[in-house]
């Protein structure tokens, strides 16, 4: 035990600057909000604020984009709107789909939301070699590591979480946010 601990005691003292950093870094999307509604968004943006901190991106960049769409889909279903295009709203893609067809105001949020999904998907489900959003291409094309872009990436999908989250904090009317009506 006692060889585990010191382990533990010089690792956190080599990564603790790096910690420090990752910090501050998103404590400028963090906002103090009072929220009353479904807990497992809140507790998967814990999950990928602690994780890129820790410096386990892969792990906070998934963690937050399944907040982002778990958000998202709350908030499609809370205006009322069970399918779109004759399709269920059921993933983050289709409900940026829908979002784009109906809202107003958020396009540029959306865009980075539905880039976003698409890098997570290269990064959960198994791509070809030549696919320009795996992580590796990526990093070969920037001249970066591996590790690089997923940081990069984590830290893209935290500021889209808080951004969306802020978002469904707001108090917008149906005719404010939709562009048609029901």
């Amino acid at each position: 035990m006692d060889l585990c601990v010191d382990a533990l005691r010089r690792s956190d003292e080599r990564t603790r600057l790096q910690r420090a950093h990752r910090m501050i870094a998103i404590s400028t999307f963090i906002q103090p909000a009072s929220y009353g509604g479904d807990d497992e968004p809140l507790a998967m943006m814990e999950d990928a604020r602690s994780a890129y901190i820790s410096g386990a991106f892969l792990a906070s960049m998934a963690s937050a984009m399944s907040s982002i769409e778990h958000m998202l889909l709350a908030e499609i279903a809370e205006r009322g709107i069970k399918k779109h295009n004759n399709s269920g709203v059921d993933s983050a893609a289709k409900a940026v789909t829908c979002l784009r067809d109906l809202t107003t105001g958020q396009e540029v949020l959306l865009d980075k939301v539905d880039d976003l999904n698409k890098i997570r998907n290269c990064y959960i489900h198994p791509q070809s070699e030549g696919k320009p959003l795996r992580r590796i291409n990526r990093a070969a094309s920037l001249g970066v590591s591996a590790i690089e872009v997923s940081e990069k990436d984590a830290f893209e999908a935290i500021k889209a979480m808080y951004q969306v989250f802020d978002l469904t904090l707001s108090d917008v009317s149906d005719e404010e946010w939709m562009k048609t009506t029901k």
